[in-house]
C-alpha cells in the first residue's frame, strides 16, 4: 500500500538506492550474490500433500537456520473474532494466525488474528514434517539501523504530519527460516503451534493417524541409533550394528505406529535419520527443479525497504532484471467481502471505553483488491507484494488473470459465495513488468481512478489528531535505539503514556542454584556479562535468571542498567505475569541484552486505531473483472457512497 507517487523518476541509480538500503539494513532480506542472482530461491506451486491447495518450494538447498525468501509483512486483524459472525464458514479464515507471531499481541482485547503473506498462507501441513519456523523475533530489529536515524528511514509515518498514518502495518519484517536442513525442490512445512498440534493429536486418536509425537519419537530413535554407532564405532561392525537395531524395533519399541515409521536394516536406519521418517514415507514432498520451473511459479523477484515516496511507508523492490512482460511475482489469492472487516466497539467489560470512538474499518482492507461494483475482497498472498506502491502516471507492472496452470479460467464464471468456499480460490493474479525492471528498482502499479479519487479527498480533508501533539509512537522510539530507562529514571522522565516495554526470552527451566551454577561453568553457557543481583531487588516468592535467548515475549519492566564490556547495554528486568494470572511464580532477568527489548503500543493506542485513517481496497480493472462478481451488494446501510451507488445500480 499507499500513496501517489510524485512525479520525480525513481529509475534514478536504482541499484546504487539498493545498496544504500542493504547498508542501513533497511531491506529486510537475504539479497543473492551476483553468482546466484538468476537462480530461483523460492518457488509457488501446486502441494504435494493436497493438490486443491498451493504450496512453497524451495529451489536451493538451505541449511539449518537459514532465512526462506524475503521477510515480508503481517496484518493485524482487530477484535476480528469479536466483531466477525462466529457461525461463518469460509476456508480463507483457517488462514489467520495468532498475532504472537508478528509481537502484536497486544494491539486490541486479545481477541485478535492476523495475516502473514506468502508461507503464512501457502505453508502445507504434515505431521511427520516440519521444517520452517517463525523467526519472529527478526521483528525485533525491524527498526533499528545502523545510522540511528528518524523512523523515517524505515517507512514509518507519523501521525501529526503524514495523511498516511495509520493506512499501513508496522509489523514488517516477518521472516520464517529453516527449522531443520532443506533440499532443493522440498516442500515447506511450518510449525503451526502447540494449540495446533494438540487438536491434530486428538483428531489422530480418533482415526489412528500417525501423530506428530509419534514421528519425532521416530526420527529421535534414528538419531540416537546413529550417534552411538558412530561414537563407538570400534565396536559396531555392520553385523553388531544389525543385531542392535533388530533388537530395538522388536523388543524395544512397542508403539504400533512409531514401529511402522523405522526401517528395517540398519544401513537405511542411518540414511533415514538424516532426512526424517516423515520425508522417507513422503518423498513426493520433493519436487524436481525442472518440475517447479514447468509447474510452478518464481517468488523472490522483490524484497521491501523504505519507499522512494516519503509519504509511502515501504515499498517492494526488484531483485534481479526483470524484462517487459515477464513476472514480476505470481498472486494466488483468498477471498472475502467487505462486510468481514467491519469493526464495532465492545458494548460492556474492560475493553468497552478502550475500544469505543476507534475507526470502524480494519486496516486489512488496504491490503485487499476490489471494485466499485462488488463486494468481494481479494488478498494476494505472494510475498512481498503487498508492498507494491500505486502510481497512475508511471506505473511499471500490472495485474492481469494468470497464466499459470495453477490458474483455473472457469472459477471467473462462479458467484461471490462458491469462490469464498475455495481457499486459495484457485484464481490468481500475475504481477507482469509493463517495460523492463533493473534491480534495485521499486515497482509501481496503478490501483485504479476510484482508488486514487478516495485518497486524493482523504489527503485533502486530512487533519492531524487534537490532543495527539506530544504523541510518539513505538515505532519511534525503537528506531532510536536509545538505553531504556529505568523505572526510577522514569519517575523523572517518563516514557509516553501510550508506549510500555516488551521483552523477548528464554523462560527459566526449574533449576536449583546449584545446577544454575554448573551451566555456567559449561563450554559456552557462560555469560559474557553477568549482572550482580542482590535480594533486595526481588519481590518475595520471586526467581532470579540469567537471560539465555528468545523464545517468548511477554511485559516487562526495567529495573537496572548496566554497560558491558563492549560498551552495550545490559538490563535486569521484572517480566510480567500474564492478563488473569494468579499462579505464575514472578520472573526476574538478568543480562538481558538491548535487543531483546522493544516499545510496544498499549491496546487501542497505535495509528491503526485512529478514526480519520484511510481505508479503500486497491482496484481491479474493470477490463479484467468478471460480471458474474458484480452483485452491487449494499453491505453498509449508514455508508451514504454505497447507498448512492446501489440506488444508481438498480436505476440501471
Amino acid at each position: 500500500m499507499t500513496n501517489i507517487r510524485t512525479k520525480k523518476t525513481v529509475q534514478n541509480k536504482p541499484l546504487l538506492l539498493l545498496r544504500c538500503m542493504l547498508v542501513l539494513g533497511n531491506i529486510h532480506s537475504v539479497f543473492p550474490s551476483k553468482d546466484e542472482n538468476d537462480k530461483c530461491r523460492i518457488y509457488v506451486a501446486q502441494s504435494s500433500i493436497d493438490p486443491s491447495k498451493l504450496g512453497m518450494y524451495s529451489g536451493v538447498d538451505l541449511p539449518k537456520d537459514s532465512p526462506i525468501g524475503a521477510a515480508d509483512i503481517g496484518i493485524p486483524l482487530i477484535d476480528i473474532w469479536q466483531t466477525l459472525d462466529q457461525d461463518i464458514a469460509i476456508p480463507a479464515f483457517d488462514s489467520f494466525w495468532t498475532m504472537d507471531e508478528i509481537l502484536a499481541q497486544f494491539e486490541d482485547s486479545g481477541s485478535s488474528a492476523g495475516v502473514i503473506t506468502g508461507i503464512g498462507v501457502a505453508g502445507s501441513h504434515h505431521a511427520g514434517i516440519v521444517n520452517v519456523d517463525w523467526n519472529r523475533f527478526n521483528i525485533l530489529d525491524r527498526y533499528r539501523t545502523e545510522s540511528n536515524n528518524e523512523a523515517s528511514n524505515v517507512g514509518s509515518l507519523d501521525r501529526n504530519k503524514d495523511a498516511g498514518a495509520g493506512a499501513i502495518s508496522e509489523f514488517f519484517g516477518v521472516n520464517a527460516r529453516s527449522s531443520r536442513p532443506i533440499a532443493a525442490g522440498t516442500e515447506f512445512f511450518p510449525d503451526f503451534g502447540k494449540d495446533w498440534a494438540e487438536a491434530q493429536e486428538e483428531d489422530a486418536e480418533e482415526t489412528g493417524a500417525i501423530t506428530r509425537a509419534q514421528y519425532e519419537k521416530a526420527d529421535q530413535i534414528l538419531t540416537d541409533f546413529k550417534a552411538l554407532t558412530s561414537r563407538f564405532s570400534d565396536f559396531f561392525d555392520d553385523e553388531t550394528k544389525q543385531e542392535t537395531w533388530d533388537i530395538l524395533i522388536q523388543d524395544v519399541v512397542s508403539d504400533r505406529n512409531i514401529k511402522e515409521l523405522l526401517p528395517r536394516t540398519f544401513d537405511e536406519a542411518e540414511r533415514v535419520a538424516d532426512i526424517g521418517t516423515g520425508i522417507e514415507h513422503n518423498p513426493e514432498v520433493i519436487r524436481s527443479l525442472e518440475w517447479l520451473e514447468e509447474n510452478g511459479q518464481c517468488m523472490d523477484n522483490l524484497v521491501f525497504g523504505p519507499s522512494s515516496i516519503p509519504a509511502a511507508g515501504r515499498g517492494a523492490f526488484a531483485t534481479r532484471v526483470i524484462p517487459e512482460g515477464s513476472l514480476v511475482a505470481p498472486g494466488p489469492l483468498l477471498a472475502f467481502e467487505t462486510g468481514h472487516f467491519q469493526l464495532s466497539p465492545f458494548e460492556d467489560g474492560d475493553k468497552a471505553e478502550e475500544s469505543k470512538g476507534k475507526n470502524s474499518k480494519q486496516l486489512f482492507l488496504n491490503y485487499c483488491y476490489g471494485h466499485p461494483d462488488s463486494s468481494l475482497l481479494l488478498f494476494p498472498f505472494s510475498l512481498v507484494t503487498n508492498f507494491i506502491n500505486h502510481s497512475s502516471k508511471e506505473p511499471n507492472a500490472e495485474i492481469r488473470w494468470s497464466t499459470s496452470s495453477m490458474h483455473d479460467e472457469s472459477l471467473l464464471d462462479l458467484s461471490i459465495q462458491q469462490l469464498q468456499e475455495k481457499s486459495p480460490v484457485g484464481a490468481m493474479f500475475d504481477f507482469v513488468a509493463t517495460r523492463t525492471i533493473q534491480p534495485g528498482e521499486e515497482i509501481f502499479i496503478d490501483y485504479g481512478t476510484e482508488w486514487e479519487e478516495a485518497w486524493n479527498k482523504h489527503v485533502s480533508e486530512w487533519k492531524p489528531p487534537v490532543g495527539d501533539e506530544e504523541y510518539v509512537s513505538a515505532a519511534r522510539l525503537n528506531s532510536q535505539n536509545l538505553p531504556f530507562r529505568t523505572l526510577e529514571e522514569q519517575k523523572v522522565d517518563p516514557y509516553p503514556e501510550n508506549v510500555s516495554t516488551l521483552c523477548s526470552f528464554k523462560p527459566p527451566k526449574d533449576k536449583t542454584k546449584e545446577e544454575e551454577e554448573d551451566d555456567k561453568t559449561k563450554e559456552g553457557n557462560e555469560p559474557t556479562y553477568d549482572m550482580d543481583i542482590s535480594s533486595e531487588h526481588l519481590a518475595e516468592g520471586a526467581t532470579l535468571h540469567s537471560w539465555e535467548g528468545h523464545t517468548k515475549t511477554r511485559k516487562c519492566n526495567i529495573i537496572k542498567r548496566e554497560t558491558d564490556d563492549n560498551d552495550q547495554s545490559v538490563y535486569f528486568v521484572r517480566i510480567e505475569p500474564k492478563e488473569n494470572s494468579t499462579k505464575e511464580t514472578k520472573i526476574y532477568m538478568k543480562n538481558v541484552p538491548q535487543s531483546a527489548i522493544l516499545f510496544y503500543d498499549i491496546p487501542y493506542s497505535s495509528d491503526i486505531h485512529l478514526v480519520n485513517v484511510f481505508r479503500h481496497p486497491i482496484g481491479i480493472p474493470d477490463s479484467m473483472f468478471p460480471e458474474a462478481w458484480k452483485n452491487y451488494l449494499l453491505l453498509d446501510q449508514n455508508d451514504e457512497e454505497q447507498v448512492k451507488k446501489k440506488e444508481e445500480h438498480e436505476e440501471e
